[in-house]
């Protein structure tokens, strides 16, 4: 077999040079790139109404009314098929989108909730307190030493309770999907970041071939992880099959906030020991999380023997506890460790500040000297780079110099996805808790940068992402019926708040790793310990609205 040679660095052309996306000029001007453009000769438009409690099924129904209003074409109950994801609900099929959503809006349905989630987000907080009263949770993830005598010898022991809210994914472009069966093919244009997955769960469902299934993949227009679920394939599916012609399903933003696959919530109970030099000793994280089948805590949720900083310290103990949920659940921007970061790097301050010590100084101890974790392989955290992203986000951040009165700054560092990232906010706190994040310096060492406009990008939708969900995001819900549909109870954003964001990248030889992921965990922590050294408020809580915080 031939070896082929590789270039060297200095004789690339394309790589690490910056390179700008081939659809920009398509985007910026509107071009019908995305799902929901997709045109057909002959297509109807549909919609489907779900329940607003998971799983609830129609028990009555004015479809009769519905089917005499202007430009519909058709309106029936649907059972929904759990093979395709697709829950029950009620399908209207019309000559026009707007005819669709006005005949949606008169549905009239008593629906049967017996089957259906009786989730209570006051009820998690209520017995999520109750179980972290427990020494540990019910099942061990890792257990390192011994940290109850680490804790009898101690200087400093502390405790706290942090929490996390669920989150909705709330893309620009809901989700929809064009199907058409004719000919014994199934044909389909989805704005999908998961086409095999929902062209797999088709095919088998109906008894299709695989290759009478075809897709079409569009551009989506915005994904963050919603779209790897294919709930709206499968929706569009079942349409399809009793509808003759092609049929696009778009849902309303009242369903796309509502019918999610949400970004768990969830609450860690921590305890860490401090010997008399402000070393860490100890570390015990009780997380308490969400389970859909009673084994196992659902997607983007649950601890994990790796998380930082449990390899790092002599006495360990990571536990876990579950909870029934009967609300959907799936991966968010960084699974995970979207939400650990906010919770292991706040108390890491906490710690730092018992010790009085200097957090970056306490970050670098823990880290030691420099050396591969298990699994010890590229995709593992190595505390050189860990170190080496540390120092220079203090660097480039200005850490350790002075600062105006009510303005602060915060340092986090998380490793994720194969990404080793630190942070640094500048932030300032006004006297009625009014918030403002006026720099945020982000340091990342994922390997060789390929494209350094494309990685700069991705920094900043990462800290805008970050900073949005840190501020006001949260669903939550009562006898399993999502309380947020729109986003006027869930504020994004605005451009206006947006910070200054920095990027610097350490272009390390390791092999190149993702980077739509690792930059956003940081984010929060950073914040969060910069308003605790300007205000002396300890935020356990996301989003901070709910501790009095607002921009």
């Amino acid at each position: 077999m031939t070896k082929v040679a590789l270039k060297e660095k200095r004789e690339f052309r394309i790589l690490g040079r910056s390179v700008t996306g081939v659809d920009n000029p398509k985007i910026v001007t509107g071009a019908p790139l995305f799902g929901i453009d997709t045109q057909l000769e002959g297509l109807s438009y549909a919609v489907y109404q779900k329940a607003p409690a998971f799983n609830a099924t129609c028990a009555e129904c004015n479809l009769d009314h519905i089917r005499t209003l202007p430009g519909i074409k058709d309106a029936f109950v649907s059972a929904g098929d759990p093979r395709v994801d697709a829950p029950p609900g009620i399908a209207i099929i019309a000559n026009s989108t707007w005819a669709a959503f006005s005949a949606k809006k008169q549905l009239q349905v008593k629906w049967n909730e017996s089957p259906a989630s009786n989730d209570s987000w006051t009820g998690f907080v209520a017995r999520a307190k109750q179980l972290a009263k427990r020494p540990q949770g019910q099942n061990s993830v890792v257990k390192i030493g011994d940290v109850d005598a680490a804790a009898v010898g101690a200087a400093h022991n502390l405790e706290a309770f942090y929490q996390f809210s669920f989150v909705a994914h709330a893309p620009l472009e809901p989700q929809n999907t064009t199907a058409w069966m004719h000919d014994g093919i199934l044909e389909m244009w989805c704005p999908t970041q998961n086409p095999d997955s929902g062209r797999n769960k088709i095919a088998r469902a109906f008894g299709i071939p695989h290759e009478k299934v075809v897709v079409h993949q569009t551009r989506v227009g915005g994904g963050f992880g919603r779209r790897l679920m294919t709930d709206y394939m499968g929706e569009a599916a079942v349409i399809a099959r009793r509808h003759n012609g092609p049929v696009k399903l778009t849902w309303t933003r009242e369903d796309d906030m509502m019918h999610d696959y949400y970004r768990p919530g969830g609450f860690s109970s921590l305890k860490a020991s401090l010997d008399k030099h402000g070393k860490l000793i100890a570390w015990q994280d009780h997380n308490i999380t969400f389970t859909a089948d009673g084994q196992k805590p659902v997607n983007g949720a649950g601890a994990n023997a790796q998380e930082f900083p449990a390899l790092l310290v002599k006495n360990v103990h990571v536990s876990q506890s579950l909870m029934p949920l009967g609300t959907r659940c799936g991966f968010w921007r960084a699974p995970n460790s979207c939400s650990h970061a906010f919770v292991v790097q706040s108390f890491l301050h906490e710690l730092s500040v018992a010790a009085k010590r200097d957090h970056l100084e306490f970050l670098l101890e823990i880290m030691g000297e420099p050396r591969w974790l298990p699994p010890a392989d590229a995709r593992s955290l190595n505390t050189g780079r860990a170190a080496g992203v540390i120092k220079l986000a203090a660097e480039r951040g200005g850490w350790g110099k002075k600062m105006p009165a009510g303005r602060a700054l915060g340092l986090a560092f998380h490793f994720s996805h194969a990404g080793h990232f630190a942070e640094v906010a500048e932030v300032s706190v006004d006297s009625n808790k009014k918030i403002k994040v006026h720099r945020v310096t982000v340091v990342g060492d994922v390997g060789p940068i390929l494209n350094p406009r494309n990685a700069e990008h991705q920094c900043i939708g990462s800290v805008t992402d970050g900073l949005s969900a840190m501020l006001a995001l949260e669903v939550t819900m009562e006898q399993g019926k999502i309380a947020q549909s729109n986003f006027d109870a869930y504020p994004l954003l605005r451009n206006a708040d947006a910070p200054e964001v920095d990027v610097h990248f350490v272009e390390s030889d390791f092999p190149p790793t993702g980077l739509g992921e690792p930059a956003l965990p940081p984010l929060a922590p950073a914040v969060c310990n910069a308003i605790f050294t300007v205000t002396g408020h300890r935020i356990r809580t996301l989003p901070i609205r709910n501790e009095g915080f607002s921009i």
